[in-house]
Order: C-alpha cells, then structure tokens, then sequence
C-alpha cells in the first residue's frame, strides 16, 4: 500500500515529528511504501491561471503542468 504521510508543525525536532517518523517506520517495516512530507516547510503556491473563475479546477482537469508540486 502507498501511504502518504503529511506533517504540519513548523516544529522540526518536536512530538509530531516524532509521531511521523515513528509511523512511516513502522509502515515500511510492514511492507507499505511511505511518503512523508511536511507541508510547514513547503513552497506552496496558489494556482496564478488568469481570466478563469475557478483556474485550480480548470488546470487539474487540463493536467496544466505549472500547477502541479513535484515530490
């Protein structure tokens, strides 16, 4: 199974970082494929389309490739 794992804590070194290191090694331990990120340290972006009201949607359909964050 593939789990993905998101964390929101600004805090690096704190008890969730603890949890989500715990949980994705016993996930893997188990044979599951695990992806962690954490969003707090993340360059996130709003959708910048023009003259759409609704450009997230409209660009998720499209598959428009500057809408998408790489892993």
């Amino acid at each position: 199974m593939k789990i993905l794992v998101l964390g929101g804590s600004p805090n690096k070194n704190g008890s969730t970082q603890i949890l989500i290191e715990n949980f994705a090694r016993g996930a893997k331990e188990a044979g599951h494929t695990v992806t962690v990120l954490n969003v707090a340290h993340m360059d996130v972006r709003p959708c910048a389309l023009p003259a759409s009201p609704r450009p997230c949607s409209w660009a998720l359909r499209s598959r428009a490739q500057w809408c998408k964050t790489p892993l």
